[in-house]
């Protein structure tokens, strides 16, 4: 099987040298020691899978170098992943804005480095393979545009809500209609136990991720250049591609809104159905182990009364008590284990009144 071709673009021969021993078992790895260098060899016979990128570089940085890469029809599809001993947001989001898919920090990490290529090359794979799926899609959104009108994508939207039964149909949900706009995104959704990630496009990158986690606190509607953030409660969604024209991209920042607000509702009803089924299932535990307690006692306090019962039968002789004060003290006895059985059995109807109610619950 070929090996996937990785671009090491870096102008230190020290930093070169630790990342080749790195990669040179796994991949088919190749230097540029510029960023002009670099775009001539992509050019070339040799065209990288993903492209390691310095962004501290002589005459041309690494941001620029992965312009020029996105500028062109034949190196736009080559994934870049920036490496840079700057690690702050705002470093990171010039390299999202221009292109870069992740970002690695120096000094680098040998496991990091191996898992991230790996990551953006199974991303990019996954892209290639829904590359039909994709056109099809794109083509069922525009007639879905032409009959039934932007407002036609929400009401279809809400329509369909009804049928959604966990996070991942929601997030699939947000993301095909906001397809049917022809827009490219990504949905973070904030369930009970963990963030759920979805992209439109395949799987979500790294850094598009951290994106998302560090604007969500910042704005209902965070803009800059082609790309916008939508935070509606426990619901993020980036939207990488709106449009230009300023009327075409103020109707869909009102459509989208509606449907990511929609879809905030739906998320609560399922945070809640999950926290209830647990809950439920709490409390099944809780009458199982009632049970098991309550026939311990049960059997506890039915080997005490024979053990009392024994102990006054033998004890009359050493009182030397008369037949009828025995049958009275007998008789005072007999009623006292009464009453507690009665208060137990008490206590086992109250039990099944409670299973009553759970298995309402269940069946809700």
């Amino acid at each position: 099987m070929e090996k996937s071709r990785v671009l090491i673009v870096d102008d230190s021969v020290q930093d070169i040298g630790i990342v080749m021993g790195v990669l040179s078992n796994q991949y088919a790895v190749q230097v540029a020691t510029s960023g002009l260098n670099a775009l001539e060899q992509a050019r070339g016979s040799y065209k990288p899978d993903v492209v390691l990128l310095d962004v501290v570089m002589p005459e041309m940085d690494g941001y620029e170098v992965c312009r020029q890469f996105k500028e062109d029809d034949e190196l736009k599809d080559i994934d870049i992943i920036f490496v840079s001993a700057n690690d702050s947001i705002e470093e990171k989001l010039k390299g999202y804005d221009v292109g870069g898919v992740d970002y690695v920090t120096k000094p680098v990490t040998p496991e990091e480095l191996m898992r991230k290529i790996e990551l953006t090359i199974q991303s990019k794979q996954q892209r290639n393979s829904i590359l039909e799926e994709k056109n099809y899609a794109f083509n069922t959104a525009m007639t879905a545009m032409s009959t039934a009108g932007e407002l036609g994508v929400v009401m279809e939207f809400f329509r369909k809500l009804a049928e959604v039964e966990s996070h991942q149909q929601l997030a699939e949900h947000v993301a095909e209609s906001l397809r049917q706009y022809n827009l490219k995104t990504m949905v973070r959704l904030r369930t009970n136990d963990d963030d759920l990630y979805l992209d439109s496009e395949g799987a979500p990158a790294q850094l598009a991720k951290e994106l998302l986690t560090k604007v969500a606190e910042s704005g209902r509607i965070i803009e800059w250049n082609e790309r916008a953030v939508f935070n509606f409660g426990n619901i993020s969604v980036l939207i990488k591609d709106m449009p230009e024209d300023a009327d075409l991209r103020g109707r869909y920042r009102d459509t989208v809104a509606m449907v990511i607000e929609g879809a905030t509702t739906k998320l609560e009803v399922l945070n809640r159905d999950v926290q209830l089924s647990q809950l439920i299932r709490d409390a099944q535990e809780a009458l199982v182990e009632v049970d098991r307690e309550q026939l311990n006692h049960k059997q506890q306090t039915q080997k005490l009364v024979e053990s009392l019962t024994q102990d006054l039968e033998r004890s009359f002789l050493a009182w030397e008590l008369t037949e009828k004060q025995e049958e009275t003290l007998m008789n005072m006895v007999n009623e006292t284990i009464d009453k507690s059985v009665l208060h137990f059995e008490a206590g086992e109807e109250i039990d099944f009144k409670m299973r009553s109610i759970l298995d309402r619950l269940i069946h809700i």
